[in-house]
């Protein structure tokens, strides 16, 4: 950067940096309720008397979920105590990697449950399959906003 433009990028307080903590920190305890939400509703799926379509999209979810709660936890201390190096940044990278594939999983599993009437899925845990197949189309139109979005800065 120019001399000019590094003067005229603002500067962070400390309220601000405790801010951005704050939120990051509130944005891991969403995710790791989602994931607490979304792994009672596959293990349910998993009950002796649920007989229903399962493939490995069910495992991926689950362990995927587990993951996420653990990670979520885990960067939840790294962030309070100023915790970065390289091999967490390579972690981020690879659960946003995994975090697509779980977009997939959840969009077409779920969807396949619904279609094919998983009484376990759509009686069972009925308030819970409907929020996440309206869920489902929620994130996947996010993330082709976010895909324009990207391919918008790129193009300038």
């Amino acid at each position: 950067l120019t001399k000019s433009k590094k003067n005229s990028l603002p500067k962070l307080t400390i309220k601000d940096i405790k801010d951005i903590k704050k939120n990051e920190i509130n944005t891991i305890i969403i995710s790791i309720i989602y994931n607490i939400f979304v792994l009672a509703y596959i293990l349910n799926l998993e009950g002796k008397d649920c007989h229903c379509f399962r493939d490995w999209r069910h495992d991926f979810m689950k362990y995927y979920s587990i993951s996420l709660i653990v990670w979520g936890l885990i960067t939840i201390g790294l962030i309070i105590y100023n915790v970065n190096n390289e091999l967490i940044n390579v972690i981020r990278q690879i659960s946003m990697f995994a975090y697509l594939v779980n977009v997939w999983c959840l969009y077409s599993y779920i969807g396949i449950l619904d279609t094919i009437n998983c009484k376990c899925a759509i009686i069972t845990s009925k308030k819970t399959h409907y929020f996440l197949y309206l869920f489902r189309y929620i994130v996947v139109g996010l993330l082709f906003i976010s895909l324009l979005y990207i391919l918008l800065i790129l193009l300038k």
